[in-house]
């Protein structure tokens, strides 16, 4: 699965939960779990997993922060950062 379809895929799955601004939510929990800089507000590509297993490691990851803000703890608890 390439990056860009887990971002998708974890907005809609935010949207459909009912989360504030649910595509920058994906976004920025998915550059969290790559290690890098916000990609899509930045107009940086979104760095591709070099492995299937790095793929899944992602995933596995996503999924246990998502659970955190589907339970209602913000994005930045769940990250543990604020930007300004």
């Amino acid at each position: 699965m390439e990056t860009n379809q887990l971002l998708e895929s974890f907005a809609f799955r935010f949207s459909a939960a009912g989360i504030r601004e649910p595509e920058r939510t994906a976004e920025e929990l998915l550059a969290h779990v790559l290690h890098c800089r916000s990609c899509v507000h930045h107009h940086r590509a979104i760095p591709e997993p070099k492995s299937s297993g790095q793929t899944m490691a992602i995933i596995r990851r996503l999924e246990e922060l998502s659970v955190r803000i589907e339970n209602g703890e913000s994005p930045q608890e769940v990250l543990g950062c604020v930007d300004f």
